[in-house]
């Protein structure tokens, strides 16, 4: 029963934790962003490494999500950045993943 419920988990922890590895290293490596031209530096080296950007996102749901919100991670990760750059990245990467955007509200990050 108890590698029944362990099987469980980890089933559910793969399926509400999507790889979403670009957003992850926009908000691992941005939260301490002082100006713009550091957060374009980011920006190049996290898209070197995840080509495919914020296209491939998947939502964080449930009870092994980080944040409970797009708000939540907002607060957590964007509080010491400054510039215009690295405030609005981290604001779409909390969003794309813990919050449906309203239509219109990223499309010039995300190709279709």
């Amino acid at each position: 029963m108890l590698r029944l419920l362990a099987l469980a988990a980890m089933l559910l922890a793969s399926t509400t934790h999507a790889d979403n590895k670009f957003a992850d290293c926009i908000l691992d490596n941005m939260a301490d962003v002082q100006n713009d031209p550091a957060a374009y530096a980011i920006m190049k080296l996290c898209l070197d490494r995840y080509p495919s950007g914020f296209n491939e996102m998947d939502k964080r749901t449930g009870f092994f999500a980080r944040y409970s919100s797009g708000a939540a991670c907002i607060a957590a990760k964007g509080k010491a950045a400054a510039g215009t750059v690295a405030p609005q990245r981290i604001r779409a990467a909390c969003y794309l993943m813990y919050e449906p955007p309203a239509p219109g509200m990223f499309d010039d990050l995300i190709k279709k």
